[in-house]
């Protein structure tokens, strides 16, 4: 899960202007009030592009924080 992890701790700083670091699994729209809808779009395309995935609409939905985020990658690979 850790390199998972890392990697969407990586996307996320990129894309929300902070340190890897500072990104946690509880990070969420809740937690940081820039997480808007435009925003989590731009998240969940740039870890498609990193992990060459689609995701269903579902499971973007389903896409509440950084920890369910990577849950769902490691479905996708089969590490979940």
């Amino acid at each position: 899960m850790n390199d998972v992890l890392s990697a969407i701790q990586e996307i996320a700083a990129d894309l929300f202007e902070m340190e890897p670091e500072d990104i946690s699994e509880s990070f969420s729209p809740e937690s940081n009030p820039t997480w808007d809808s435009i925003k989590h779009l731009g998240l969940v395309t740039a870890i498609e592009d990193q992990f060459d995935l689609m995701f269903e609409p579902e499971e973007i939905d389903e896409m509440k924080d950084i920890a369910s985020i990577v849950r769902i990658v490691k479905a996708h690979s089969g590490n979940g």
